[in-house]
């Protein structure tokens, strides 16, 4: 006959378990498989458009990765004029199956039925360095050069409408280099200027805002909304501010608050930004590398460091991050391509646990395992008892307890809670 017996074990977490640690996330980035087929592993921006295939704007050429290939597009020797400049600087697509490439020297607009290529024809463009393009709600391109201001166009017509210091400007800028063009969920598109502050243009675009200025500098690069509509203004020299508006369209704008728990600050110069949907974190790319910013319960921010995140010969400097339709992030690097963070990825790590093969002399058959709220695991043994695992070391030892270490055959492990908030075991024992 056999007898079942339960014994409850109250296992207490030792302080040293509670001490913060700078970053419990465990990401890996891949690095891409194809770097011999891109025409330079100077990777400076990353489009993900609506059929599902990658560009990479590169610093010699244009890359097209359908998963398995890239296509590349540049002018050459065999190719010249294939486009204005090799050296990229920004993508968009519009709603007419057109790609728009910001270069060095103009835009080159891609059809994408055909793939065949043509120079963007004005006047202010032709020769102008394009800084940034996005598309809006609306269909319309805007485009943020070095020397002319920013552009409104219509892709079917050609039609446009120019934001500069012009006297003849519908709305006068403070500065025409334009840095960066972003829309917000509420249709206004607001427009980073060189040294010359950050603004926008309501769906109107009958007024054109200033926000108060930002740091020392004044020198926006970079503007995000993330999921809760809070605004990221990422600047040239005063690292990283917050922003909000109200319904009367007070500006709120004020440093990221950083968290007194935080090990790292944000560099100075930061110039991309994005959020992830499975986790809401922030990734900054700085001066300096790739920052995760975590929020914490009081409002504030922690800074964390993603370097065990790649792998340890990688030099870990990089040109931008985006967030790809599928929500992973690919990262453009100065000099080693692309590196992609797959959360749609199952990754599978074995543990061999090959000290209970030569200590006991017995295979490492698990049957059982439990993880605590700290994120200890104990793992079960077959017909040897109960192990407390590393998963950083791939390790396992026993339990100091004598009465735990004397448990041999357990059939059921859990945690269970109480009114004292300690951490309480159950386990079965068969005898």
């Amino acid at each position: 006959m056999i007898k079942h017996t339960l014994l409850f074990i109250n296992l207490f977490i030792a302080v040293v378990f509670s001490q913060a640690t700078p970053s419990s996330y465990q990401f890996s980035f891949e690095k891409f498989p194809y770097p011999e087929k891109l025409p330079s592993n100077s990777v400076i921006r990353i489009y993900h458009d609506k059929e599902g295939y990658m560009w990479f704007g590169t610093k010699d050429g244009l890359c097209r990765f359908d998963g398995y290939d890239v296509k590349v597009f540049r002018s050459s020797a065999l190719t010249p004029g294939k486009l204005t400049s090799n050296e990229i600087q920004c993508i968009t697509e519009d709603n007419n199956q057109q790609l728009w490439v910001g270069t060095l020297e103009g835009i080159n607009i891609v059809d994408k039925r055909n793939y065949s290529i043509k120079p963007l024809d004005n006047k202010f463009l032709n020769k102008d360095r394009i800084n940034s393009i996005i598309t809006d709600s609306k269909g319309f391109v805007w485009v943020g050069t070095s020397t002319n201001g920013a552009f409104r166009m219509d892709p079917k017509t050609g039609k446009f409408d120019r934001y500069s210091t012009d006297k003849n400007s519908s709305l006068r800028l403070r500065g025409n280099s334009i840095t960066n063009i972003f829309e917000d969920r509420e249709g206004r598109v607001w427009l980073s200027s060189w040294k010359n502050g950050l603004c926008y243009i309501d769906q109107s675009r009958k007024r054109i805002t200033y926000t108060p200025k930002i740091g020392t500098y004044d020198n926006p690069f970079r503007v995000f909304q993330d999921k809760s509509g809070l605004f990221w203004v990422c600047t040239w020299g005063d690292k990283i501010f917050n922003m909000s508006l109200d319904v009367k369209g007070i500006i709120d704008l004020h440093p990221m608050p950083l968290s007194k728990k935080s090990l790292l600050k944000v560099d100075d110069i930061v110039y991309s930004i994005t959020q992830d949907d499975k986790y809401g974190l922030i990734w900054v790319v700085t001066y300096s590398g790739l920052n995760l910013i975590e929020k914490e319960s009081d409002g504030t921010y922690k800074v964390l460091e993603t370097n065990s995140f790649f792998e340890e010969t990688a030099n870990k400097l990089f040109h931008e991050i985006i967030k790809d339709r599928r929500g992973n992030l690919w990262v453009g690097s100065v000099g080693e391509g692309l590196y992609k963070l797959d959360f749609n990825k199952l990754s599978i790590q074995n543990y061999a646990l090959k000290e209970i093969k030569s200590l006991l002399n017995v295979p490492s058959y698990v049957t059982r395992f439990c993880e605590l709220g700290t994120g200890e695991v104990y793992v079960v043994i077959n017909r040897i008892g109960l192990f407390s695992f590393n998963s950083k070391t791939g390790t396992v030892k026993r339990p100091s307890d004598p009465l735990v270490r004397a448990l041999a055959s357990i059939s059921a492990i859990t945690t269970l809670s109480s009114v004292r908030k300690k951490t309480p075991y159950f386990f079965q024992q068969s005898y």
